[in-house]
């Protein structure tokens, strides 16, 4: 039964590192990553034409099943006429960590170290993860009920670049999360 469940990944295409995406090369941690979804698109901004963007899904799932990791990075391919970013995680507060690395306004950059709860449940409204979900669900991996996540988002002059490692902390000697929701997850801050 392991080895069914393994040749659904092995199937997958084997991530290069550094992985490039758009106009970006990016590290990819030790391990076997492979490549789960990619897309190319055209950001469309209220303030000019956009971007071509690209972007890559990558996870990485040990012999028993269990979802180890996942990274997503988008990228621009080719700049577009944009006069700010209108994202605004870079002004979340309900994160664990975060700290703007770009004090302008208009061309945000910013770290973040966050958590998602609950991991790929919901069905999503979107043909790009719903390929995701859908694969998950098919090949039966055995997702945690909490992933933490570290980010990386900037963008300037049009160009942006966001990168996302996420990991099942369950793996790496935390108890499973005993909370029924984001708010009531351990790993959400607690803004007392």
């Amino acid at each position: 039964m392991l080895v069914a469940q393994q040749s659904h990944v092995q199937a997958l295409p084997s991530a290069v590192n550094p992985l490039q995406v758009g106009k970006m090369a990016v590290a990819l941690p030790p391990g076997d990553w492979r490549v789960l979804n990619q897309r190319e698109a055209r950001v469309n901004m209220t303030s000019g034409p956009g971007s071509s963007t690209e972007t890559k899904y990558l996870i990485r799932v040990n012999e028993k099943n269990q979802w180890v990791g996942a990274i997503s990075v988008a990228a621009t391919k080719h700049s577009g006429v944009v006069t700010d970013w209108t994202d605004s995680v870079c002004n979340r507060t309900d994160m664990l960590w975060i700290k703007q690395t770009d004090g302008n306004f208009k061309f945000p950059a910013c770290l973040f170290i966050n958590h998602s709860h609950p991991v790929w449940t919901n069905v999503p409204n979107n043909e790009f993860d719903k390929t995701i979900f859908d694969w998950y669900r098919v090949n039966k991996i055995e997702l945690p009920k909490t992933a933490l996540a570290v980010g990386y988002r900037k963008y300037f002059s049009g160009d942006y670049v966001t990168v996302r490692f996420d990991i099942n902390p369950e793996l790496v000697g935390f108890s499973p999360d005993t909370g029924n929701s984001r708010a009531s997850s351990q790993w959400h801050p607690r803004l007392d």
